[in-house]
């Protein structure tokens, strides 16, 4: 993937941007087949022909993609979705306009067309091989492909150009988590995370945690929230534990479950002293914390667009200004966006 990827995405250890995989999937498919069909002797890449909705052939140097962006999202990823898209054989040869949310007209387009999350990519054609089926004809006539795009342009933002939380998101989250740190901290780190995610290992065995709190001390505090893709099972055992120890072992047990590679109830239970299992078993049977571990995947899932793992929310609890790092930021990154984050003293 490093071929489409830029310095800042491939320096980050992020996990795959998932359109971009199925991209690339299609685009080794695609090279497949044309090498079967055609004669590429020649070096040239085969003029394939689409059609529209109403039947009628569009010839490739006719396909026109308009790309929507956004220049203030950080995570957007868009360059690399357009040059996945421009290695597919019908695309090579169409015509990819750019243009910005901020310029003129722009709001227009995206009213027309029924458009809500930024990046946004709007063809003239559905008939994309492969392609048609993540497309979804808009109002307007044309077939937006979806990317998965969770960048809201009319997001509330603050002087400082940083998202707005609104006040009973943040009384939630505080109340729904088990603080870690000086919890009348400046700032609120809410890391959504799986016990069995790779990159979310990443992140802890790097030592970023480690090495943040003693770059901020009483400034900064955390939040292990669930977001349970790989992994159903952990989140209730881990408050189960956290129920009979608290919280400093509850964290010292998701480090240690991210150095190992398993993490079912009797590793879990087994990397914790003194542990009555009993009392363990009674808790996860009651169900007690199922609804708690639903509430992390589904409401931060829309609150902060949350679509993989890690999904690190930065919060100045004090401003209810935040900044989302997804995937496995460097250390320095974090350190950045906290040091924005913060106010002057």
């Amino acid at each position: 993937m490093s071929e489409i990827q830029n310095n800042n995405w491939n320096n980050a250890g992020h996990g795959p941007y998932i359109v971009i995989i199925v991209l690339l999937i299609i685009i080794a498919i695609l090279a497949f087949f044309v090498g079967k069909g055609y004669n590429t002797n020649s070096g040239n890449t085969p003029n394939v022909s689409t059609t529209n909705n109403t039947g009628t052939v569009v010839p490739p140097e006719d396909i026109v993609v308009t790309v929507i962006g956004d220049v203030k999202c950080s995570d957007c990823q868009t360059q690399s979705i357009i040059e996945s898209l421009k290695k597919i054989p019908t695309l090579t040869s169409a015509q990819f306009k750019e243009i910005d949310f901020s310029d003129a007209g722009t709001e227009e387009i995206l009213k027309a067309n029924n458009v809500t999350k930024l990046p946004a990519f709007l063809f003239n054609t559905d008939n994309i091989t492969d392609l048609k089926q993540y497309m979804t004809q808009t109002p307007s006539g044309l077939f937006s492909l979806d990317t998965g795009s969770t960048h809201d342009p009319y997001a509330k933002r603050s002087d400082r150009w940083f998202l707005m939380l609104e006040e009973w998101v943040l009384e939630s989250i505080k109340k729904d988590s088990r603080i870690y740190g000086n919890e009348d901290a400046e700032i609120l780190w809410v890391e959504y995370s799986d016990i069995n995610c790779w990159y979310c290992a990443k992140l802890h065995n790097d030592g970023t945690h480690d090495t943040l709190f003693k770059s901020f001390g009483d400034k900064l505090a955390f939040a292990y929230q669930y977001f349970a893709i790989f992994n159903k099972e952990a989140p209730v055992i881990l408050e189960c534990i956290a129920d009979q120890k608290g919280t400093d072992v509850l964290y010292s047990t998701i480090k240690k479950a991210y150095k190992d590679s398993l993490k079912d109830k009797a590793w879990i239970s087994g990397a914790v002293e003194g542990l009555n299992n009993e009392e363990l078993t009674a808790c996860i049977d009651s169900g007690k914390y199922t609804s708690k571990i639903d509430t992390h995947m589904k409401m931060w899932s829309e609150t902060f667009g949350v679509t993989g793992t890690p999904g690190n929310i930065l919060i100045n609890v004090k401003t209810g200004e935040y900044a989302k790092l997804p995937w496995a930021y460097p250390v320095g990154d974090f350190e950045k966006t906290i040091n924005n984050l913060l106010l002057a003293e």
